[in-house]
């Protein structure tokens, strides 16, 4: 027979984590998927024309620290997908005894210019997403770069 002291605890510790069980997923920069890039025109577009139709770049995010997302050279926008799983009450301030993250970077869009500060190139990549540790890296789709505009013949 069971420790009635101890079916007492089980069922105190499950009143308290259970409703603070949660599944939470942000994506970063969503707004990036229905950007015109029709607008940057490879070869007539300057620095300002990119800014105008995609805004600036996000910052760096520690993750990223040492990847350049604006310079002279480029400009690259991403997004993020970050999932989190969590078991614990953390409205009643108790240490949470399990908590799961995972960040992909799952899109992004370079632009790439040429010394006089005119579009020389924009290539865009898709990564297949998978939530580790329920799916492999196998799971995902393949990655996929494609140009969308290259350097024009002189």
């Amino acid at each position: 027979m069971t420790d009635p002291r101890r079916l007492l605890v089980l069922v105190c510790v499950l009143l308290l984590a259970a409703p603070g069980c949660a599944f939470r997923r942000v994506v970063s920069n969503e707004w990036l998927l229905e950007a015109d890039t029709g607008a940057i025109a490879v070869g007539e577009s300057d620095r300002l024309d990119v800014m105008r139709a995609l805004s600036l770049p996000p910052p760096d995010v520690p993750e990223e620290i040492g990847i350049r997302t604006a310079g002279r050279d480029l400009m690259s926008y991403g997004i993020w997908d970050s999932r989190c799983f969590t078991i614990g009450s953390e409205v009643l301030l108790l240490v949470t005894p399990f908590r799961w993250c995972s960040r992909r970077h799952i899109y992004e869009l370079a632009v790439e210019f040429d010394r006089r500060g005119v579009v020389s190139a924009v290539h865009e990549t898709t990564r297949g997403n998978y939530w580790p540790p329920f799916q492999a890296e196998a799971d995902a789709a393949p990655t996929v770069t494609r140009g969308l505009g290259g350097t024009p013949d002189p």
